[in-house]
């Protein structure tokens, strides 16, 4: 099932269509899941919907940064005692096999590399 999501202009409604197919998801499956990119039109509560909440990051510097926000700005709600709370987790997005490189600054250079395993 697709919902369109909510934009700035009609968030209400997209909203309300958005926990109704939840709902009614939830109703006749045993395990119902949802790729969702994160806006700053979606109220808070919404997380409230869900039992799990996937929050995938890599090591940058960039995404680990980004995915900390998201956390600290959001942990009322992963940490709320009035309300069940979704569980949280952060999973490691998928990378591709890099080669040693270096990664350099003005006052000194840190050797970094990376490898998956299989």
């Amino acid at each position: 099932m697709t919902v369109d999501l909510p934009n700035a202009k009609g968030s209400g409604i997209a909203l309300l269509k958005a926990k109704e197919a939840l709902r009614k998801c939830v109703d006749t499956m045993e395990v119902v899941i949802t790729d969702l990119t994160w806006t700053d039109v979606l109220p808070p509560d919404f997380l409230f919907e869900f039992d799990l909440v996937l929050v995938p990051s890599s090591l940058s510097r960039v995404e680990l940064d980004s995915t900390l926000e998201f956390v600290n700005r959001f942990s009322f709600v992963f940490n709320s005692r009035l309300r069940n709370p979704p569980k949280l987790v952060i999973v490691p997005s998928p990378s591709t096999t890099c080669r040693p490189t270096r990664a350099s600054s003005p006052s000194r250079s840190t050797p970094v590399s990376s490898s998956r395993r299989r």
